[in-house]
C-alpha cells in the first residue's frame, strides 16, 4: 500500500473517530434541555395562576366546541 493511501486511510479512521467522540461526549456531557426552549416567567406565573383557580375560563361541551374556539383564537 502506498503512503498516499496509507494517509487517507488514516484520515478517515481519524474522522471516524472524531465523530464517535463526539456523539459520546453529546450523550454522556451533555446537559439536558427543553427542546422547545425556555419559557418566559410571566407565561408561566399566568399560566399556574390560571391552573390553580377553581374557575376556568371557558368550558366545552365537544369536541367541535373545543375545535371552533381553537381555530378562531389561532
Amino acid at each position: 500500500m502506498s503512503t498516499e493511501m496509507q494517509v487517507k486511510k488514516l484520515n478517515a479512521e481519524v474522522k471516524k473517530l472524531r465523530k464517535e467522540v463526539a456523539e459520546f461526549r453529546q450523550l454522556f456531557f451533555a446537559v439536558p434541555e427543553d427542546n422547545e426552549g425556555e419559557y418566559k416567567e410571566v407565561f408561566i406565573k399566568k399560566i399556574t395562576k390560571r391552573a390553580s383557580s377553581g374557575n376556568p375560563l371557558k368550558q366545552f361541551s365537544s369536541k367541535k366546541d373545543f375545535l371552533q374556539h381553537v381555530r378562531k383564537a389561532g
